[in-house]
């Protein structure tokens, strides 16, 4: 179930709604999800919650596809929904975890890390990575690095396989990148200086360039402008009929006298 890539889990913790409801009607409740898709897997306890004494029933939900939304509605209600993440499975003979208790043949000591017989009287030593600790201890960095590939896991659809590979190659790849920064950070100032001065001068370029461009288009449009007007001038002269003309001519009156002014035409005053 775990392996499939297609395959999305989640929590629900409902007090006391398994107890009253089946899961038939659990299932017709939940109406914002394809109901074919989706598939019960329950555990056998009850957990409390901190500082509490009210048990809930924990269901594991299985979706089939990689979309999880944040939330389901229940009734009226929404229930917030959050992405199943596996605890740390550590082998318990030899304190591995990369394979379970049944196929290993070892028999360690989980404070010293040595095979022998009756109570530790040693010092404690983490056989994982030599830490002032036991290998059971979850402050040890092994188990913190496990919890970190579980979570990978689980946002990717990943096998745990592929998981711890991607896990130790993007480790790897984090710190050669790392050390090739702090090798280079001498130059880092140089470096930023001679780019930030480029980018100046390619942008104090093109900006010359634009202007000058905007100069001479500017020019050519008043220039295109001035002709079309000036030749728009020698055309309505020349359209003018000699009619008008004369009509224009006899406007003026004969005498100085402003009140003997006439239109002129044919009944005109000599």
């Amino acid at each position: 179930m775990c392996k499939c890539r297609q395959v999305s889990l989640t929590w629900l913790g409902f007090p006391d709604f398994l107890r009253v409801h089946s899961v038939a009607h659990l299932l017709v409740c939940l109406s914002v999800l394809d109901k074919s898709s989706i598939h019960f897997y329950f555990r056998s306890f009850s957990r409390c919650k901190l500082n509490s004494t009210q048990e809930f029933s924990p269901v594991l939900v299985t979706i089939l596809g990689t979309f999880l939304p944040d939330a389901i509605k229940i009734w009226f209600t929404n229930q917030k929904i959050r992405q199943f993440v596996d605890r740390v499975r550590q082998c318990l003979h030899c304190y591995e975890f990369t394979h379970a208790t049944r196929v290993c043949n070892k028999n360690l000591c989980p404070l010293c890390g040595v095979n022998h017989e009756g109570q530790c009287q040693g010092p404690e030593k983490c056989i994982l990575c030599n830490g002032p600790h036991s290998a059971t201890s979850k402050i040890c960095p092994r188990h913190t690095v496990e919890q970190k590939i579980l979570e990978f896991k689980c946002r990717n659809h990943l096998t745990i396989g592929e998981a711890r590979r991607l896990y130790a190659h993007s480790s790897k790849t984090n710190y050669s990148e790392a050390a090739k920064i702090n090798s280079t950070a001498p130059n880092i100032e140089e470096i930023v200086n001679n780019r930030v001065e480029s980018i100046v001068q390619h942008i104090t370029l093109k900006m010359e360039q634009q202007t000058t461009l905007l100069i001479e288009i500017f020019q050519k449009t008043i220039e295109n402008l001035v002709q079309y007007l000036v030749s728009v001038f020698h055309q309505t002269d020349l359209k003018k009929s000699p009619n008008r003309k004369r009509q224009m001519i006899n406007l003026v009156p004969p005498t100085n006298n402003p009140m003997q002014w006439d239109a002129g035409g044919s009944n005109a005053s000599n």
